[in-house]
């Protein structure tokens, strides 16, 4: 190959997207009759492909087990599975908008109540990305929570990326970020206790 066709600009074909989708169900738009003139010549149809996803609902009644013990005077009651806690189930949880009737106090309960167990799963997430790697980043923007301007802290690397929004975005706002809480550690810096993560 000559030099000359070495720095000749190939023509790159991109893929296309629509073929990797799959198609569920084909359906045919038609022209309104009456929009059309008389002479109007039928030429075909053109393709267009819309994503969307489907629905059901998935209403459980649960027999959950009921024993009692005359000995030790008390019932046992069999637990819901994982998730089923409450009025909703996980997929309302992971997914509010599916057209199930619901107040806002019990939408508002289901996003902000009882999430104990989510925050740690959260915090584990976090301090296991900590320790995932000897590189990590971060970056902040603004945002508005109930009116106000505080700043949303990312944390990431490769594996994982953290989220933490705080009413500022000075030194020792970072430092809380990275799980530098104590003065002592603060003293140390933000270098300091990521060497810890590191090496733990």
């Amino acid at each position: 190959m000559s030099e000359k066709e070495r720095k000749k600009k190939r023509v790159r074909h991109k893929a296309s997207k629509k073929a990797e989708i799959k198609i569920d169900r084909e359906e045919v738009v038609k022209v309104k009759r009456e929009a059309l003139p008389s002479d109007a010549q039928f030429k075909g149809y053109v393709e267009t492909v819309v994503q969307d996803i489907l629905l059901k609902t998935d209403n459980v009644r649960f027999w959950k087990e009921k024993y009692y013990s005359a000995s030790k005077k008390k019932i046992y009651l069999a637990k819901l599975p994982r998730g089923y806690e409450g009025q909703f189930g996980p997929g309302v949880k992971a997914l509010i908008n599916s057209g199930l009737r619901m107040s806002k106090g019990q939408l508002s309960n289901l996003l902000i109540a009882d999430q104990d167990e989510f925050h740690a799963e959260s915090d584990a997430v976090y301090e296991s990305g900590l320790r995932s790697s000897t590189g990590q980043q971060s970056d902040s923007t603004l945002t508005r929570v109930n009116g106000q301007n505080q700043n949303c802290h990312v944390v990431c690397n490769p594996v994982y990326i953290a989220y933490r929004t705080l009413p500022r975005k000075d030194r020792l706002s970072v430092l809380v970020h990275f799980g530098v809480n104590d003065n002592e550690d603060r003293e140390k810096g933000l270098t300091s206790k990521l060497a810890v993560i590191k090496l733990s």
